[in-house]
């Protein structure tokens, strides 16, 4: 550089003897950078997890160590990068690509093109988790859902990261059997190489499932009455300490119809009584399936008291010294027979009058009735 001298004059023992021709004179020397040996005061914001590294950086409160006073010096370029991609509060972030800017930036050179700083990374927020889905079970009484979550989906997972479940819990929304039922999803953690950049979706997660019934093989317990003969196969049923093999804990079942007849209307003991249209009631019946609607139990009919035997008549006769007396038994009636049943009389009965003498109106007592025809078992 040009180095312009003025000022000049003379000194020494003869300098009285000349003058010069000029004060001024000129020269050449160099002027070197001087040196800016750190940057200080570049900022990097805190950010969103992003799978990336970058970082943003703000320069306008830099300092320059080494710049002279009044002199214009700024941060013409850099780049921020944190150490790694992760989560985590105080994160070092590596500056590089420095470079000088503003109006005495050509007057210094940088001791070094690196600084460093720090910020934040905070995690991510998941929207939904998709995808986990829940077994179609047998009602058992419980809520209970099995999860299966391979096939898991995260709204909001960024590139190629991985996540998975770690844990989730599964219930239905009551124990009831029913189709596409709400699974409610709790419990629910991430796991995974990137589970610690992410926060769980704030809104429920749910799925579908079925709870389809439980069988009930049979019902057992029902009773029948003995009853009196009475013409018909009816039987009354007591329903009232069923059994139903196949019912879980607690629940509440009852015989809500069922319909008994015995196996024929005749009078025997420990009479089959067929059991059928059973139908289930009570609270839980909703969660059961009856296999078979029949069953069967034993009672017994005892006969029928025919209280009279009417209608038989006796002949007339002449004084013959005995009590013998003839009968008539074909307009015979039977009070306490059942319609339609069919009674005769059995081994012809014997007639006696009250004695063997004379008169009108006698009394002819009747001995050795039995019951003959179809029903007389009965």
């Amino acid at each position: 550089k040009t180095v312009n001298i003025t000022g000049l004059s003379l000194g020494g023992a003869d300098a009285g003897n000349y003058t010069l021709a000029s004060s001024t004179a000129t020269t050449t020397a160099n002027i070197t950078p001087a040196t800016i040996s750190a940057i200080t005061g570049i900022t990097a914001a805190n950010k969103v997890y992003d799978a990336t590294t970058a970082a943003t950086l703000t320069t306008t409160a830099a300092g320059f160590t080494g710049k002279v006073t009044g002199d214009n010096l700024t941060v013409a370029t850099s780049t921020g990068t944190f150490s790694d991609k992760n989560v985590a509060n105080g994160k070092t972030v590596n500056i590089t690509g420095l470079t000088l800017g503003g109006t005495d930036a050509g007057n210094y050179t940088l001791a070094s093109n690196t600084a460093s700083t720090t910020a934040n990374i905070t995690p991510a927020q998941l929207t939904a988790i998709t995808g986990i889905t829940a077994a179609n079970k047998v009602y058992d009484t419980t809520t209970a859902a099995t999860l299966t979550t391979g096939g898991a989906g995260f709204t909001g997972k960024l590139g190629s990261d991985v996540l998975t479940v770690a844990t989730a819990t599964g219930n239905f929304s009551d124990k009831n059997a029913g189709n596409g039922k709400t699974v409610n999803i709790t419990g629910l953690s991430l796991g995974g190489a990137d589970a610690g950049n992410y926060l769980l979706p704030t809104g429920a997660t749910t799925t579908t499932a079925n709870i389809t019934q439980a069988n009930i093989a049979a019902v057992t317990g029902i009773t029948a009455a003995n009853k009196v003969y009475d013409g018909t196969a009816n039987a009354t049923l007591n329903t009232g300490s069923a059994g139903f093999t196949g019912k879980l804990g607690s629940d509440v079942l009852t015989v809500a119809t069922s319909t008994g007849s015995f196996s024929d209307k005749n009078v025997a003991n420990g009479k089959t009584v067929s059991i059928s249209g059973i139908t289930l009631g009570g609270t839980d019946a909703g969660n059961y399936n009856l296999q078979s609607s029949t069953a069967s139990t034993t009672a017994n009919i005892t006969p029928a008291t025919i209280s009279a035997i009417t209608g038989i008549t006796a002949a007339n006769k002449v004084y013959d010294t005995t009590t013998a007396a003839t009968l008539t038994t074909t307009g015979a009636a039977f009070t306490g027979k059942i319609t339609g049943d069919v009674l005769t009389l059995g081994a012809a009965p014997t007639g006696n009058f009250s004695d063997k003498n004379v008169a009108n109106g006698k009394t002819v007592n009747i001995t050795g009735l039995s019951l003959g025809g179809a029903d007389a078992g009965n």
